[in-house]
């Protein structure tokens, strides 16, 4: 429940322990199986890491897929 962060209208998700292959992999997966749009992003100061950004179109979508899964605690955020 904590691996990600708000960011503009969207979702960015901590994915910097992978490589980019890998984020890529995920943002197929995701747009593939529930037509979730994302895109990749590096921050200027990590040179091989790279975070998935869910985009803020999709973030209803991606609401309902996850909150029957949420904490009661954390619906709140």
């Amino acid at each position: 429940m904590d691996d990600g962060t708000s960011q503009s209208s969207g979702l960015s998700l901590a994915t910097h322990s992978f490589t980019r292959a890998e984020v890529e992999f995920l943002g197929k997966v995701l747009w593939n199986k529930y037509g979730i749009r994302t895109s990749l992003h590096r921050p200027r100061s990590y040179k091989d890491q790279y975070y998935l950004y869910i985009r803020a179109e999709s973030m209803p979508l991606l609401a309902d897929l996850i909150y029957p899964y949420i904490h009661p605690s954390m619906r709140r955020k």
